[in-house]
């Protein structure tokens, strides 16, 4: 159509109404798409799986001007609450400064936008972790107008991310200080990973030095040609190995040591065999001790088999026996099926039950027995004196009973036959005692007549005897005659000693008021003879019950012998105290002492320490004998010490009361 002229009227109102309605058009069009724009975004922000904000950009006071719904659960606020904070109310105190200086350097346009993580205050007061971005819209002029949060909870995230590191510190930990040797290696046998205690195992100083020595191969580290094989054959058909045992070497000081190892094989994700993984374990101990045991047992085993004496193993509860020696079947006459797995009772070995039953009991209470005598009965009825002993054992799953039975048969007839011996002896040593007492008494009643006429000749009672040789000789007569009455007496007194006849009249000694009284016997003979008597008695010593004329005798006796052996300048001292509850008496002198040979015999009858007889000739060999009855009549004890040429000390305790 012809374009009308401009300056036509009508036509400018009808291009203007146009033009209007063309522009009203195009705005109800922008206002439309406004419109749908707006809609999107709330769509999309009140329904994003993510927590969305918008906030001022006022960095003093960053208020929220709208939160979505995901944003609100995350930190249980509701919308209302919500827009009323901001977000440095749901910052945990740590992170404000940080959320600070970020937000500065976004609203001075250094960044455009920027993304971290944090962790927000929930409204009950946990911390939950988030990572979110931010950014800032401008408007045309490009003036900062508001601030757009995206928010994403990643707390599930971060509680995954810990305990992966906890697991890996556990993890580490359990590595580091596990006392199992712990392995990786590749297939070759090249070591990839190692603990200490592998380090340890293996003699080295470090992880580094043992990675770089160590290629694990049948001559490297196990003794045994051939298992290093034996290990990779099983790894390949059943992927791990269990408690495999082997003998290696300590890959640096080559010294042979015992391991268990248990190892798996690791795959990748297409199936293919990457490395082993697996601990070692030293149980050298261990293998020592069962070599140990099995040692023991054959020894065990032959010596059950090789005693003389009868053994057997029996089962407790039932009295089977399990097994017995060669001695057990060759002294009972039995065959070995006839006893295995029977009870003594079904083959008859005990004659008397009760003494069976008897030993079993003393077995239960105590758990042993010792020298339990009784008899068994052999296969042909013969009767076997015996020793019975028992213990409890372990063997294997088993705790029987070990019997040790020793054949005492003829032992038992030795001990009749010494006991009719002995019996004997006992009746010879009684005859003996009665005959020298009954001797003594003989020879006193004619020794009396040859003291007594002696005595009146030497006097000259009756007158001279015309010659002095007379006076001298009948001076002889009378030392003999009162050597020889000494000599009666002291047999005498060794007959009723030994006899039992000698009455022990007992009350409480003093021995303060004893001992001086004994000292007066010998105070002649060591002044006359040039010897120092001292006395050394306790203040507190206790009185002693006891026969007073045997203490006596006993000590004039061991004062008589000290006298008469030591020499002019030497010193006799006699002690007395109590030590615990005993009361000691003791009797030292220097005189010329005892040989070491005749210590052993010198409290036998008629045994003289002295061999020069012209020394010797004023003892009767008996003082000891007599002392040493004493002292055993009252429960004592008598010890002789002496040293040749330095002295003699005699010691004698007694109980106190």
């Amino acid at each position: 159509m012809p374009r009308k002229s401009p300056q036509d009227p009508e036509d400018e109102l009808a291009a203007l109404r146009l033009a209007n309605q063309e522009l009203t058009s195009v705005l109800a069009t922008q206002a439309k798409a406004l419109e749908d724009a707006e809609e999107m975004f709330r769509t999309t922000f009140d329904q994003d799986a993510i927590g969305m904000a918008i906030r001022a950009v006022d960095p003093k006071n960053p208020m929220w001007l709208d939160v979505n719904d995901r944003f609100c659960e995350m930190l249980g606020y509701s919308r209302e609450e919500l827009l009323k904070l901001s977000s440095f109310d749901v910052t945990s105190d740590s992170e404000k400064k940080e959320a600070a200086e970020k937000n500065k350097r976004l609203m001075n346009g250094e960044i455009k936008s920027f993304s971290r993580e944090k962790r927000y205050l929930h409204k009950d007061g946990h911390a939950i972790w988030v990572n979110i971005w931010l950014s800032v819209v401008h408007d045309k002029a490009g003036k900062p107008q508001k601030i757009i949060s995206a928010i994403e909870d990643i707390s599930k995230r971060k509680a995954a991310e810990e305990a992966m590191r906890t697991t890996e510190k556990d993890y580490r930990s359990i590595f580091e200080n596990a006392t199992q040797g712990m392995y990786r290696s590749d297939l070759d046998g090249h070591a990839l990973r190692v603990n200490p205690a592998m380090v340890k195992l293996n003699g080295y100083e470090s992880e580094a030095e043992l990675l770089a020595a160590v290629k694990v191969t049948s001559q490297d580290w196990y003794v045994e040609p051939g298992r290093r094989e034996e290990f990779t054959r099983i790894m390949e058909t059943q992927g791990r190995v269990s408690n495999f045992e082997s003998e290696i070497y300590r890959h640096k000081t080559r010294e042979k040591i015992w391991i268990s190892e248990n190892a798996h094989l690791i795959r990748d994700d297409s199936g293919e065999a990457m490395f082993y993984e697996g601990t070692a374990t030293d149980i050298t101990i261990r293998k020592n001790l069962e070599n140990e045991l099995h040692q023991s047992r054959d020894l065990f085993s032959l010596a059950f088999h090789a005693n003389p004496n009868l053994v057997a193993l029996v089962e407790p509860s039932t009295g089977e026996h399990l097994d017995v020696n060669e001695a057990w079947l060759n002294t009972l006459k039995f065959q070995r099926e006839d006893v295995i797995g029977k009870s003594s009772l079904k083959f008859g070995t005990w004659p008397n039950i009760n003494d069976r039953d008897q030993l079993l009991a003393i077995h239960q209470s105590e758990g042993r027995v010792r020298n339990f005598i009784g008899q068994l009965r052999a296969k042909d009825g013969t009767l076997i004196d015996c020793s019975f002993s028992t213990d409890n054992i372990k063997m294997d799953h088993m705790e029987p009973i070990l019997w040790t039975v020793i054949d005492i048969t003829e032992s038992k007839k030795a001990e009749k036959a010494l006991n009719e011996a002995l019996a004997d002896a006992e009746r010879a040593n009684q005859a003996k005692s009665e005959f020298l007492a009954t001797m003594s008494h003989e020879f006193r009643t004619p020794l009396n007549a040859i003291l007594g006429f002696s005595e009146i000749m030497g006097k000259q009672i009756f007158g001279p005897l015309g010659s002095a040789k007379y006076t001298e000789y009948s001076d002889d007569i009378f030392r003999s005659g009162e050597h020889m009455l000494t000599l009666v007496n002291d047999v005498l007194d060794i007959a009723a000693i030994e006899a039992g006849k000698r009455a022990f009249d007992k009350e409480m000694i003093d021995l303060r008021d004893l001992i001086p009284e004994c000292l007066k016997q010998v105070e002649l003979a060591t002044t006359n003879g040039g010897i120092e008597l001292a006395t050394n008695i306790a203040t507190n010593l206790p009185s002693l019950n006891a026969d007073r004329r045997s203490i006596a005798q006993i000590l004039i006796n061991l004062l008589s012998n000290a006298t008469r052996f030591t020499g002019r300048g030497g010193s006799i001292t006699i002690s007395a105290y109590a030590s615990g509850n005993r009361l000691c008496l003791s009797i030292q002198d220097t005189g010329t002492g005892i040989p070491e040979d005749k210590l052993a015999s010198i409290t036998e009858p008629f045994v003289q320490a002295e061999s020069d007889p012209h020394k010797a000739r004023h003892g009767t060999g008996l003082g000891l004998s007599i002392v040493k009855s004493l002292v055993d009549a009252h429960d004592g004890q008598l010890e002789i010490k002496s040293i040749v040429g330095e002295g003699t000390t005699v010691s004698i305790t007694f109980p106190c009361i």
